[in-house]
């Protein structure tokens, strides 16, 4: 007899005979081995509330503006791109934008300037409501306000001139916008009073329009 259970009533009793207990024997398993591909390879994955792409953890994206390696919010201006707004000093300049790679990156203490393209407004030091949108429009400008050169180059020679329009490549890009001179100017059209080197009050529609005018 291997067990005994005997009821007592409300107890009872289980009596094991130790001499009749024998051994099971399970002889070894042997598994093939496999080689398991890996669990993180091109996958997105959750651990403890972190996520991991192919066993690299994901940081966190930027929240604001100041959070990118090539833009900044300062003061009350705002740059985008490498170099623009390099030197902007926050306790000084107000209500700029400069959009494109050195986009009013110079020493600049000018306010309310707006300049998109690579370089544009570059140069501008005191020169205020300026608007340059192109490569390198307005380029040179430093002291001068109210000018709006819109193309490539509109504009890259003016350093002092104010009240300028400058619309199309190269318009107006030989001006060289002496202070208190050259202003007032209108160039519309490629290449429209490009040989404009100093006058004021002039007018030009077209393409390439007195592009031999010297000066008026």
């Amino acid at each position: 007899m291997l067990m005994q259970v005997t009821d007592e009533g409300t107890v009872g009793k289980m009596v094991i005979d130790a001499a009749d207990m024998r051994v099971m024997e399970i002889d070894v398993l042997t598994m093939p081995s496999i080689t398991a591909p890996s669990p993180t390879t091109n996958k997105l994955y959750n651990v403890g509330g972190s996520l991991y792409w192919s066993g690299t953890a994901l940081g966190v994206g930027a929240t604001n503006i100041n959070g990118l390696s090539d833009g900044r919010a300062i003061g009350l201006s705002v740059y985008l791109c490498q170099g623009a707004g390099a030197n902007d000093p926050a306790d000084v300049v107000r209500y700029n934008v400069g959009v494109g790679v050195d986009a009013l990156g110079g020493a600049s203490t000018g306010s309310y300037n707006t300049a998109c393209g690579c370089s544009a407004l570059h140069s501008n030091t005191t020169g205020q409501y300026n608007t340059a949108s192109g490569d390198q429009a307005l380029y040179y400008n430093q002291t001068g306000d109210f000018n709006t050169a819109v193309g490539v180059d509109a504009l890259v020679t003016n350093p002092h001139g104010a009240y300028n329009t400058a619309i199309g490549y190269n318009a107006l890009g030989r001006l060289l916008g002496r202070q208190n001179n050259d202003y007032g100017n209108t160039a519309v059209g490629q290449g429209a009073l490009s040989d404009l080197i100093w006058g004021n009050n002039c007018t030009a529609i077209g393409n390439d329009a007195d592009v031999n005018v010297i000066s008026i």
